[in-house]
């Protein structure tokens, strides 16, 4: 978890153009200005198509976990950051499991951002998988 000194320097600086946002600038202000006040020390970001606010999430927290459905998100991000671990396939599959092992191993979950299945359902169930184990926060983005 970063301290106000290098949360100040992260959001002072221009994030890196090698990945690209989906978000508007005043959303990406928003996300940076509330992961800097809640300090979480872990978070799960479902939908991270080019790693824009996964630059963020990657900065401002220990440890994230990434879901995305696309197998070459995690093979074009590999490597670039290194507390981030990678899962690939259907949220509606994969977040369940996921919540589940934080669980199991005592970790809850500081932050999700949720912003992948744009569907009333897929949005509806990532949420219900979500507030089934009463994260600190909760984003959602339709970008």
């Amino acid at each position: 978890m970063a301290d106000d000194t290098a949360i100040n320097k992260i959001i002072s600086i221009a994030w890196d153009s090698r990945f690209h946002w989906q978000m508007t600038s005043c959303e990406q202000f928003a996300l940076q200005q509330l992961l800097g006040t809640l300090k979480p020390a872990n978070a799960i970001e479902v939908g991270t198509y080019k790693g824009g606010s996964l630059q963020v999430l990657s900065a401002l927290c220990a440890e994230v976990d990434s879901i995305d459905i696309d197998p070459t998100v995690s093979k074009s991000l590999a490597g670039q950051f290194s507390n981030v671990n990678f899962h690939t396939g259907n949220s509606s599959e994969l977040l369940p499991e996921l919540l589940e092992d934080h669980t199991a191993k005592g970790k809850p979950v500081g932050f999700v951002l949720i912003d992948g299945d744009h569907s009333t359902e897929g949005v509806r169930r990532d949420i219900n998988a979500i507030l089934s184990v009463k994260p600190q926060t909760t984003a959602c983005v339709d970008a």
